[in-house]
């Protein structure tokens, strides 16, 4: 149960920031003058089914492969980095 608690807890969050940059108010408006935010909500669905946190399917702790990342073994990092850079 703890697992889904905190998926709950990411999502609500989650759905207050972009709520929040929706709205019609002059920060919310500043921030999109300013920022362009791309929402990735999990990069680890599989291993979070499998109960992990960090790891994927693999066994690698994704926590250790965003600054080079391997297409063949770090799929997640290795595409929203090419999003984002």
């Amino acid at each position: 149960m703890y697992s889904m608690a905190l998926l709950i807890s990411s999502l609500s969050k989650l759905a207050n920031l972009i709520r929040f940059c929706s709205l019609k108010n002059e920060q919310a408006k500043n921030l999109r003058k300013h920022f362009v935010f791309k929402i990735i909500p999990m990069l680890n669905p599989d291993g979070v089914a499998r109960g992990y946190y960090r790891l994927d399917t693999k066994a690698y702790n994704l926590n250790r492969y965003y600054l080079n990342p391997e297409a063949a073994n770090h799929p997640t990092i290795w595409a929203v980095k090419k999003i984002i850079v």
